[in-house]
């Protein structure tokens, strides 16, 4: 019963936070010529940019005479041209990469290929395109997708419910012809959310893009980005360990997990951090947190956890106090073997016990679950 009431409830607050959409267009026509100083800070010929070298660039381009907030975020789209071909006017995607910035603690790993903006408000939207020849003419779009979607701790809680059972700056102003940019603000409506960046070239006629051709460049791609902050709360499955050997390591991300998940030994467990940490990081939480929960089960309150977790977010250990209520003989203490204790005559009896194990992510309990049947 416990379960069907909050699966009901539940299912009616995600109703209420259904998904909205919303688009914004940011055409342009490549008019603004990239100073050699901003060239230099990249890899033109891979079209890459380098973590170290962002803000620098920024400096030089979108922050040239304007003010950009601390708190903003970037996604840079880093294009570069095929030389142009004799006898045509149109020239072929030679390299692109997708990065993120942001001013302050941001890893290698954050600004190529996590695609993570940590619930902002606003982001910009930066292209670059390099070894564009004077005789190619186009107009630029980038269409920015804001879905909104459920929170990730929701999400986990979810699936929990699913398991009862019963350096100084060149101003130079020289430039190159070659290589361009451009930039646009764009407000961010709904958070958390999922971004999603599509570009369109479409070729035209003239340097003011009055007369667009029907072609458009192939091979462009568009990236998705997680538009989701960090949160006081989580939710995730507490698996009880008795022996290392019930560990397992996994070779491909070296992480720790169990290996075997028996849900009438498990808990549903709502972790609380102070402060807010991003749930979905791999690294290591070095501040403990508080960890509470019950057993998951057909009587869930009858197993009481409340202790402390620490490692890794997405899976790390937790250690305290079960009070675990079970039928017991008249008179049996606790700790006591109850065999021994049998005088025909038994009732309700909570008892408390130290306890400890792996705190997992959701998704990957249920894997393992799901593993573990397909193996019967």
């Amino acid at each position: 019963m416990i379960r069907i009431h909050l699966l009901l409830g539940l299912c009616f607050f995600l109703h209420v936070l259904q998904a909205d959409t919303k688009i914004i267009a940011f055409i342009d026509c490549p008019s603004q010529t990239l100073k050699q100083a901003a060239l230099s800070l990249l890899n033109a010929a891979e079209a890459e940019l380098y973590e170290t070298n962002a803000e620098e660039l920024l400096a030089l381009t979108v922050g040239d005479g304007v003010t950009l907030d601390q708190s903003d975020y970037f996604i840079f789209h880093v294009l570069r041209w095929k030389d142009l071909e004799s006898g045509k006017s149109e020239q072929a995607i030679d390299k692109q990469n997708w990065y993120v910035f942001h001013k302050g603690k941001w890893s290698q790993e954050d600004f190529t290929t996590r695609k993570r903006l940590m619930g902002t408000k606003k982001l910009w939207m930066v292209y670059i395109h390099l070894n564009r020849d004077s005789l190619f003419q186009y107009q630029a779009e980038y269409k920015v997708e804001v879905a909104s979607k459920t929170p990730a701790y929701l999400n986990n809680l979810f699936q929990v419910a699913g398991l009862f059972q019963p350096t100084s700056l060149d101003k130079s102003n020289q430039k190159s012809s070659r290589d361009f940019w451009g930039a646009k603000s764009i407000p961010v409506d709904y958070r958390p959310s999922d971004i999603t960046v599509t570009p369109t070239i479409t070729f035209s006629n003239d340097s003011l893009c009055s007369a667009l051709k029907p072609s458009v460049a192939k091979g462009l791609k568009s990236e998705k980005f997680d538009n989701e902050g960090k949160y006081f709360l989580d939710f995730s499955i507490g698996v009880p360990l008795r022996k290392v050997s019930e560990l397992s390591l996994s070779e491909t991300g070296n992480t720790v997990t169990a290996k075997k998940v028996d849900t009438t030994r498990a808990f549903a467990l709502l972790n609380l951090f102070y402060p807010a940490v991003d749930i979905k990081s791999r690294n290591f939480g070095l501040i403990p947190h508080l960890v509470t929960g019950v057993g998951i089960g057909s009587k869930p309150f009858q197993n009481i956890f409340l202790g402390a977790g620490w490692g890794p977010y997405f899976a790390n250990f937790y250690a305290g106090i079960l009070w675990k209520t079970q039928r017991l003989p008249d008179g049996t203490k606790c700790g006591v073997n109850s065999a021994s204790s049998s005088n025909g005559q038994s009732n309700n009896k909570t008892c408390a016990q130290f306890t400890f194990g792996l705190n997992l992510p959701v998704g990957g309990v249920i894997e393992s679950l799901k593993k573990t049947k397909a193996g019967k």
